[in-house]
């Protein structure tokens, strides 16, 4: 007897999310419509109870699309509310490459076009006009920490004294330092939690 099955899939590149149950589309009304515009570790916690009421209990089968790391939250979810892969199976049904693979092809593909030029491509035209994709620079936020100089060109730091400064900034991809001593450890505990309640940002940007 074949299992009611339920589907997932999410692209973090485009956040885009794609859900349906018993191989149906969603309701109106349903929770799904809330979250699917949000990058998917914003709501992942959630997704053990949506999916319960929707699919009208456990036992079913969810297929899902993403990235390996998104797979494996995913997983977790489930796990911290006590649901045994019996009872929902998982199964990674096409995995979207990580930022990491796809930049590196992306490197690799460009090498070549400087190594090989070709005129259906005008390689250095299309670098030039996009000058702002190769070359900013990576950023990161540091908390009440001491100035400092990165120890490479590549690296821009922002200093902040609180979280409230960056109330108006992008966050999502972007590494967060916390500075932490004596003295400021009452002041770091109402950061991390302020900066925690953020949709654009998940525990692993966070460095101390």
């Amino acid at each position: 007897m074949n299992r009611v099955k339920a589907e997932l899939s999410h692209n973090p590149y485009l956040l885009e999310t794609g859900v349906k149950f018993n191989g149906r589309e969603p309701k109106i009304n349903s929770l799904v419509e809330k979250y699917k515009s949000r990058k998917l570790q914003s709501w992942i916690a959630k997704i053990p109870d949506i999916f319960y009421n929707e699919m009208n209990g456990w036992d079913f089968d969810l297929d899902f699309s993403g990235t390996k790391i998104d797979f494996e939250y995913l997983q977790k979810a489930f796990d911290n509310v006590g649901v045994s892969r019996e009872s929902v199976c998982l199964f990674h049904k096409n995995e979207v490459k990580d930022a990491g693979r796809k930049s590196a092809e992306i490197s690799k593909l460009l090498s070549w076009f400087e190594n090989n030029p070709n005129r259906k491509f005008a390689y250095a035209g299309f670098r030039e006009s996009n000058t702002h994709l190769f070359d900013s620079g990576y950023s990161l936020v540091a908390v009440q920490a001491p100035l400092f100089e990165p120890a490479f060109d590549e690296v821009t730091v922002e200093n902040v004294s609180n979280i409230a400064e960056l109330e108006q900034a992008v966050l999502e991809n972007t590494p967060i330092l916390f500075y932490v001593n004596e003295r400021n450890r009452r002041e770091f505990r109402k950061n991390l939690a302020d900066i925690l309640s953020r949709e654009d940002v998940i525990a692993e940007q966070l460095f101390l």
